[in-house]
């Protein structure tokens, strides 16, 4: 199971994160903003983010992605990181394993 989950996780980590490569970088932290884009949240949070040229992770929704598609366009443009956070926010430990994995790829296809 472990060789099959690492395979998996292989073939899966270029729909993970869409934009942006991770950098390596000493005495840092990771800023994540999960569950967007939000038609109010996201574009607040992008504002304090420009403010003080922060640069974060978003783990975007891929229904959402759908729904307001001008905004996960604002967070790309301005250097953030997106990270997939699912199709609809399945709960992962109760989630079909196949299913769980096919909505994700299908969030990738999304964004």
């Amino acid at each position: 199971m472990k060789v099959l989950f690492y395979r998996l996780a292989l073939k899966l980590y270029k729909s993970l994160f869409f934009v942006n490569k991770l950098r390596e970088t000493k005495n840092c932290f990771f800023l994540t903003f999960d569950d967007g884009p939000h038609p109010k949240g996201t574009p607040a949070v992008l504002d304090f983010l420009s403010k003080y040229n922060i640069r974060a992770t978003f783990f975007m929704i891929g229904k959402r992605i759908l729904e307001y598609p001008e905004i996960f366009e604002d967070v790309i443009r301005e250097g953030h990181t997106i990270g997939n956070h699912s199709f609809s926010h399945l709960n992962g430990w109760k989630t079909p394993f196949k299913h769980y994995i096919d909505c994700l790829l299908y969030t990738s296809d999304a964004a």
